[in-house]
């Protein structure tokens, strides 16, 4: 949240007094599960990996778009989500540490007699992912003063922070993050009520990345709708579907490594200000 906070008192510093701006924001929740693999690059853990398979998140979203009236200025694009996510993990330890071999070897050992193991096998887990994201784009073929089509690039930065508790003192635990540019497509389309200014729309979301063995494909649908509430302000709410999928390997390995695939419902307030 201080990542976002910063990012909003930048802009503030801005005279915005020389521009007519139009601003969008969003906010809601996001119903979903997370499910990938984990492969953690770090001290003894080194390529252990966890398959997570999570049904339960507590998560959310904001947004904003913020339109600048002023000839070739770049419209601005700002984004923040938290899924908070729980469930089970499949893990492989794969330890580089002599003690903590020397303790899973010393509990199997007395649990032998049950035939009960440490490794490879399913784990109470959790999975904290924050997102930030900044874009900068530019809209084509208005209708309505409503852009059909905006295209912009931007980055994504996401940190995280993962743990399993496989036995009482003895946990599987990473956390890191990274940033990625990210290309952003966008496509808008309003039907407007004339009689009471109210207008429904249909918004068509893309983002992508590609580098290496590394990838970050995302696409979102939502509708939303608007009612006036006062000559410069109109309010209402969206709702959609969204699927993300990032994949980070290769050359970004060195501060985490794996995969993950997030979809499902989002609901949420807008509003229009200008």
């Amino acid at each position: 949240m201080k990542k976002t906070l910063m990012i909003l008192s930048i802009f503030s510093l801005i005279n915005l007094n020389a521009f007519e701006l139009n601003i969008d924001m969003g906010a809601g929740t996001y119903y979903t599960g997370m499910r990938g693999k984990l492969i953690y690059q770090k001290e003894f853990w080194k390529d252990s990996t966890a398959a997570i398979d999570h049904e339960q998140a507590t998560s959310f979203y904001l947004w904003s778009n913020i339109e600048i009236d002023k000839r070739y200025w770049p419209n601005i694009r700002l984004e923040y989500s938290h899924i908070n996510s729980i469930g089970k993990s499949f893990i492989h330890i794969n330890t580089s540490s002599d003690a903590i071999n020397q303790l899973i070897q010393a509990i199997e050992e007395k649990l032998a007699p049950l035939d009960i193991t440490i490794n490879n096998k399913y784990y109470d887990s959790r999975l904290l992912q924050e997102t930030y994201e900044a874009y900068l784009y530019y809209d084509y073929f208005k209708q309505n003063n409503i852009a059909l089509l905006s295209l912009g690039i931007g980055f994504r930065r996401f940190d995280f922070a993962y743990n399993a508790t496989l036995i009482n003192g003895l946990d599987f635990t990473d956390s890191g993050g990274d940033t990625i540019p990210v290309l952003f497509l966008k496509s808008h389309y309003g039907l407007k009520k004339e009689s009471d200014g109210s207008q429904l729309s249909f918004e068509v979301d893309a983002k992508g990345f590609y580098y290496g063995q590394s990838q970050l494909y995302e696409s979102a649908f939502k509708i939303d709708f608007l009612m006036p509430y006062n000559t410069s302000t109109t309010l209402g709410f969206e709702f959609g579907y969204k699927y993300s999928y990032i994949n980070i390997q290769g050359e970004q390995a060195d501060t985490v490594a794996g995969n993950m695939k997030t979809s499902g419902f989002m609901v949420g307030l807008v509003g229009h200000f200008q």
